[in-house]
């Protein structure tokens, strides 16, 4: 994410017990060098789906923030990345979690979406100011023969979400669902329409 100019790679750290982030410069060469870790104010679980994306961020006008999620706090916070502080955190519904596998998040200017793997739910998180948050609302989501949220992405106003379930010969299939995302209102409006499954090789 650049900053003035300055390139950064930031990494989650998922720690167990005071989670951070880590902001590496990118050296002409590619070399990384740390740069700074700003903590989180959260707990994390060291592990969990590595597809599940742990990290979003926003560069729009003033707001320059990168965003972690906390999965063993069950909260998501806010980090301001000209100045490096923590800013805020947010948490979802009572009954989101992801402590298990890991809390995923994709985002546009306006909505942060987390994936509770626990729970399967998809809360959505609107973007303030501060690098702050405000949860709007939740909805469950599942796939054919059940299946954990793993993987989401967003393409102008569909999230795509994926879904992974174990067989009994350990193979892995992902099973797509589309929410698309009806931003013109407040709440965003969500509906989910069933894809085809999607082979892991």
């Amino acid at each position: 994410m650049p900053s003035g100019g300055q390139p950064y790679l930031v990494a989650n750290n998922d720690a167990p017990f005071s989670n951070g982030l880590s902001f590496y410069t990118i050296g002409a060469t590619g070399l990384l060098s740390l740069k700074r870790q700003v903590l989180t104010e959260g707990s994390g679980i060291g592990g969990g789906y590595f597809a599940t994306n742990r990290v979003s961020m926003v560069n729009s006008g003033s707001n320059q923030c990168v965003y972690a999620s906390n999965a063993a706090s069950g909260d998501i916070s806010g980090i301001n990345v000209s100045t490096m502080e923590f800013g805020s955190s947010a948490s979802g519904s009572s009954t989101d979690g992801g402590t298990s596998n890991g809390i995923g998040l994709a985002m546009n200017a306006r909505y942060l979406y987390a994936s509770f793997t626990d729970s399967n739910t998809i809360g959505t998180f609107q973007v303030e100011s501060g690098c702050g948050l405000m949860f709007v609302n939740d909805v469950s989501v599942a796939g054919l023969q059940g299946g954990i949220i793993d993987g989401m992405a967003i393409s102008g106003n569909i999230l795509v979400v994926t879904l992974a379930m174990a067989q009994s010969n350990h193979s892995i299939f992902r099973r797509a669902r589309r929410c698309r995302m009806v931003t013109n209102r407040t709440p965003p409006l969500m509906s989910l329409r069933q894809g085809p499954p999607i082979p892991v090789p």
